[in-house]
């Protein structure tokens, strides 16, 4: 009896090692993904629910939804919204599903039924079903603000004439087929037929585990055998059954983030409006598109071109691999995306490693003498001189991902924000200079050849100029990132701050500058007024109104009408039709 238990024990020892051999073997082998079915978060929860648990919690989660109690923010109780002589309802049907009512004065009416959410985080806006396809709607909930906008004052465009007309309303109405499906959802497939149709298909809405780990199929099939996890467990290889970003080099693994955060040519887009990006995780991104430049050209035309500033630098978001790729920490090998952030780490605002917060991300590498910031006067962390806010997106401003080395006077020449005078913006950038060759050394730069100068007034030179002439006399993107900086400035004086502020709500022409400076205002009063005590997007009679209102009681320091009138004059001819 012994000696039949010892052989049976000796035999089954034998096929574990078998078994584990096999094993081994398989791990060994390749699995091409481009051939794997999709399985869904759901499958990957069952054996990793830490992780799904972290992942939900994040706002990639949320990027595409069905409509549902759940899955709406924006107020659908009867809410109301004016803009430009139309009135807009927000209501619940009987069958619990959400609409949207649009009545022009002249009686015009247009009804859309909410099927889908795009959004979680700052603004949440909705789709409709037309037949194959999906349309963007052309109002959408500003979560912080807790109201409905007009599309119009998300985009950096300008009031169209008021009573607005049905196309002016639906300016910025766009297909979700073959636009927003590629950057927020796993495995998109437009199908748009020959005919010009469309039969998308998407694996999962929202960007969930397979947009980063590859379709999962054969993952869910190898690891359903615990002789498998158990092998994998012991063994130091990888499993080929799915990519695991963090593992991958620096460069592969920023391509996974690239793909949709760095907008991008292919020169297959009749393949790719079929059949889908073909791009997966681990992937080489650059054998599959290209990143958008300033100079790519389109049918001879280099239609993004104002999405750069003259100096290549990204002013607009869903660029931040370009940034990281003009980095000097790009052409570090170790250095991508992932020494920064994490999808399964830290608070879902911004994604950072908790070990990246503050100055963390640099100092990882950079070793810092203790008066490195040389700025005794306020308290500066690196990202604020290295990664300025110079880059417009959703109605906000937001941090380069280009990191560099502040220098004034190059950046002047590009007609971009610098660093340095979005924080001390009473001062010019000739200033700027000046204070960076006192404090570091160097060269102390006095005269510029300032592009698009104009000799006949030196206030208009780019090295002459404060932010408080660039939110008055800059082009639509430099005006809302300058509105912004008033608002965050540790350093300028809060009467001529306020004055400014609210003279660039009374009168820019775009309501997206308008919310941002309304926004900075707030940021300078305790308390702060409620949202609702401004509309960016409402007629110029009711901004005067309640720009009047807000205005009482506080300190403001005079205005130069003449010389901000000659400001606006010369923004004028630098209008552009870029931002969301």
């Amino acid at each position: 009896m012994r000696r039949l238990a010892a052989l049976a024990g000796a035999l089954a020892l034998a096929a574990l090692a078998l078994a584990l051999h096999a094993t081994d073997a398989e791990l060994a082998t390749p699995v091409d993904l481009a051939e794997v079915a999709y399985v869904g978060s759901g499958a990957c929860r069952r054996c990793h629910e830490e992780r799904h648990a972290s992942w939900y919690r994040t706002y990639h989660r949320t990027m595409t939804q069905e409509a549902s109690d759940e899955a709406v923010l924006g107020d659908f109780d009867d809410a109301a919204l004016h803009y430009l002589g139309w009135d807009l309802r927000f209501t619940r049907d009987s069958d619990g599903s959400f609409s949207i009512r649009a009545q022009s004065a002249a009686s015009d009416t247009v009804t859309w039924r909410v099927d889908r959410t795009v959004g979680s985080h700052r603004v949440q806006q909705y789709l409709a079903r037309d037949g194959d396809e999906w349309l963007r709607l052309p109002v959408a909930w500003h979560v912080e603000e807790a109201r409905w906008f007009p599309m119009n004052g998300a985009f950096l465009t300008p009031d169209p004439p008021a009573p607005a007309s049905r196309a002016d309303l639906e300016r910025h109405v766009t297909r979700w087929n073959d636009n927003c499906v590629f950057c927020h959802n796993v495995a998109p497939r437009p199908g748009r037929t020959p005919d010009g149709r469309f039969r998308t298909e998407v694996a999962e809405l929202g960007i969930a585990c397979e947009a980063c780990h590859g379709p999962g199929a054969e993952h869910v099939a190898r690891n359903a055998s615990p002789l498998r996890r158990y092998a994998l467990h012991l063994s130091d290889r990888d499993d080929p059954s799915l990519v695991t970003p963090a593992e991958l080099d620096a460069s592969r693994a920023s391509d996974v983030c690239g793909r949709c955060h760095g907008q991008r040519k292919t020169d297959d887009l009749d393949g790719v409006l079929r059949d889908g990006d073909p791009f997966l995780p681990g992937d080489d991104l650059s054998r599959h598109s290209e990143p958008l430049w300033a100079d790519t050209t389109i049918n001879g035309g280099a239609p993004f071109e104002a999405r750069f500033w003259a100096d290549d630098t990204p002013r607009l978001t869903a660029y931040e691999y370009q940034g990281w790729l003009l980095s000097p920490c790009g052409r570090d090998p170790s250095f991508g995306c992932g020494s920064c952030h994490a999808m399964h780490e830290g608070s879902p605002e911004g994604q950072l490693k908790p070990s990246a917060r503050g100055d963390g991300a640099c100092t990882s590498c950079h070793a810092m003498e203790e008066d490195h910031a040389r700025h005794p006067e306020t308290t500066v962390a690196c990202v604020d001189c290295h990664m300025p806010r110079v880059v417009y997106g959703v109605i906000d401003a937001h941090r380069s991902h280009r990191v560099e080395i502040p220098r004034p006077r190059e950046q002047a020449a590009a007609r971009r924000p610098d660093a340095c005078t979005l924080c001390h913006v009473g001062e010019s950038r000739a200033w700027a200079d000046a204070a960076l060759a006192d404090r570091w050394g160097g060269p102390r730069a006095t005269t510029f050849d300032g592009d698009g100068a104009h000799p006949d007034d030196d206030t208009t030179e780019p090295t002459a100029r404060t932010p408080l002439d660039d939110v008055f006399g800059g082009d639509p993107i430099v005006r809302a990132l300058t509105a912004d900086a008033l608002g965050r400035a540790a350093l300028g004086e809060p009467a001529m701050i306020r004055a400014v502020l609210l003279d660039v709500m009374r009168h820019d022409p775009y309501p997206a500058v308008r919310r941002l400076a309304f926004r900075a205002l707030r940021r300078t009063l305790d308390p702060a007024p409620a949202w609702d005590a401004f509309d960016p997007t409402g007629s110029a009679a009711l901004r005067e109104t309640q720009c009047d209102t807000l205005a009482a009681g506080l300190a403001l320091a005079p205005l130069d009408a003449e010389r901000v009138a000659a400001l606006r004059a010369q923004a004028s001819s630098d209008a552009i039709w870029i931002g969301e």
